[in-house]
């Protein structure tokens, strides 16, 4: 197989949802998050900076807000406990809080 083969493959794969009613967020065609209906897990396209990661996560968070009444709670990212994640620290910039659940967007705060 070809380099160029390899890379398709890898994109596809990544941009292939991973549940029923999965989300998915592009960035000029390209998939660069991906999660699941309620926001529990996430997974960010690896080779992405900080600041692009904090603009996916807080368009993510205020759809999920928006369309239900309750907080999102985000579990997991890339597979791994939230809290320990590599990008932690852009999903907190984006209005996240650390809690024991997981990452917090308390949605009520935008209804208020």
């Amino acid at each position: 197989m070809a380099t160029s083969t390899l890379a398709s493959h890898a994109a596809e794969t990544f941009a292939r949802p991973r549940a029923p009613r999965a989300l998915l967020l592009f960035r000029n065609g390209t998939v660069i998050m991906t999660a699941d209906a309620r926001g529990h897990w996430v997974n960010v396209r690896p080779g992405l900076s900080e600041t692009e990661v904090e603009v996916a996560v807080r368009t993510l968070v205020r759809h999920l807000a928006a369309c239900r009444a309750k907080d999102v709670v985000i579990q997991t990212i890339d597979g791994a406990a939230a809290s320990s994640s590599a990008h932690t620290s852009a999903f907190v910039a984006a209005g996240l809080r650390l809690t024991t659940a997981g990452l917090r967007y308390y949605a009520s705060f935008e209804r208020a």
